[in-house]
């Protein structure tokens, strides 16, 4: 019977460590940035948010509202596209520089 509890507390401790690993480099806290890659609109911040920021307001106001919100998260989002795939530019020219040297 002491077996139990002795097994549940070591298994709340695994999980306790999965979760401090979540960060990309060692000592950040917070979650991995894949997460925030693959937020949608849609997800359930983003419709809080929404949500109190139209609140109490007409339709037309609502939906003016929205779009700007969309715009902004959409301009957001590309530009976290274009600064991956500039990472990305220039790791593919550092390997090309590398294997040219060779």
């Amino acid at each position: 019977m002491k077996k139990i509890p002795v097994i549940i507390i070591m298994i709340s401790f695994l999980f306790v460590s999965f979760s401090a690993f979540s960060a990309e480099k060692e000592g950040q806290k917070g979650a991995n940035s894949t997460v925030y890659d693959k937020a949608s609109d849609q997800a359930i911040f983003n419709r809080v948010g929404d949500w109190f920021a139209t609140l109490g307001k007409n339709e037309e106001e609502k939906a003016q509202i929205l779009r700007k919100r969309k715009l902004k998260r959409d301009a957001k989002q590309l530009e976290k596209e274009v600064k991956k795939a500039k990472k990305q530019a220039i790791e593919i020219k550092n390997t090309t520089d590398k294997d040219k040297a060779k």
